[in-house]
């Protein structure tokens, strides 16, 4: 690894050191998908592919290790902001969320219906987050193999929203259908 995956692969380890502590206190499960579901572990697996792709030399091959962005410290800079201000969004939406947070598609006891924070801007601020921290390291790394990941990932997030939108709306009825014809779903006033 280089030292700029290096350095990438660090700030990754430090999100998901907080996301695993995060995860401690929450509410219990009213409905959801099983962490060992096929479908939760398929999208974990997309996930980490993902972060091999774009922080290994594992397909750096053909095409997907050519460049599709100059190897330039602005590129990396950019691709690095990019990242960690994804992530830091991804956080706050976390934080926000609180208690009715889950790390499979889930509705919580007592489960509320969030619009305020990051909530206004999109209906899944922590697949945004997470989303655009796939495309800060793919800019950073400036390959195409990290647009790559980044398909990979845009793709996974839409089928896990499409399931747990059908919950939300069985759920919580037409305050969500309203909040979905308010606010876009995954990236603000466009998706």
């Amino acid at each position: 690894m280089s030292t700029l995956e290096l350095c990438l692969a660090g700030i990754w380890i430090l999100f998901y050191s907080y996301w695993i502590w995060a995860a401690r206190r929450v509410a219990r499960t009213k409905r959801g998908e099983s962490p060992r579901s096929i479908a939760h572990m398929l999208h974990l697996a997309i996930l980490l592919l993902a972060l091999v792709i774009t922080l290994t030399h594992v397909l750096r091959m053909g095409l997907l290790g050519d460049r599709f962005l100059p190897d330039s410290p602005v590129t990396t800079i950019t691709g690095v902001l990019v990242l960690v201000a994804s992530l830091g969004f991804a956080v706050y939406a976390r934080r926000h969320l609180g208690r009715y947070w889950s790390g499979a598609a889930a509705i919580k006891e007592d489960h509320r219906l969030i619009r305020s924070g990051p909530y206004a801007f999109v209906r899944h601020p922590i697949y945004t987050g997470f989303v655009g921290g796939v495309l800060g390291t793919a800019i950073a790394v400036g390959e195409w193999r990290g647009l790559l990941a980044c398909v990979l990932v845009f793709g996974s997030y839409l089928r896990r929203i499409s399931q747990e939108e059908n919950w939300l709306v069985q759920q919580f009825g037409a305050e969500y259908q309203q909040y979905r014809r308010e606010v876009k779903k995954l990236i603000p006033f466009v998706l």
